[in-house]
């Protein structure tokens, strides 16, 4: 299980994290964007790789692909306000914040029931 939630973490950490640098360092043009994923292109697979075996490592332990999805995106959605806030210095609303992750954890405990 711990091999699970590792796969799932590493790969939309790494998503998250390439997103936030995109946003970071790249210019608004398709020019720039493209440049940047064919540069990020092996991270992005990697990234790819672990979600996908994360996926279907816990279905077969679990037999609930939802539930799995919710968990991934949960872990997806965290680093990407915690990239924001700590990459971008964004300022994010907490008590707004806390309430979407709120919802997110509400809907994997009824995914889990």
């Amino acid at each position: 299980m711990l091999r699970i939630i590792l796969l799932l973490s590493g790969g939309s950490i790494l998503l998250a994290l390439l997103v936030t640098l995109q946003v970071k360092f790249t210019g608004a043009d398709w020019g720039s964007i493209a440049k940047y994923y064919l540069a990020v292109l092996p991270v992005l697979f990697a990234a790819n790789i672990f979600i996908g075996l994360g996926l279907n490592k816990g279905h077969a332990l679990f037999h609930n692909l939802p539930l799995l999805i919710a968990v991934q995106t949960f872990v997806y959605y965290l680093m990407i306000a915690l990239f924001s806030v700590y990459i971008l210095g964004n300022k994010l609303s907490v008590p707004r914040t806390a309430i979407a992750f709120s919802l997110i954890i509400s809907a994997i405990y009824l995914l889990k029931s």
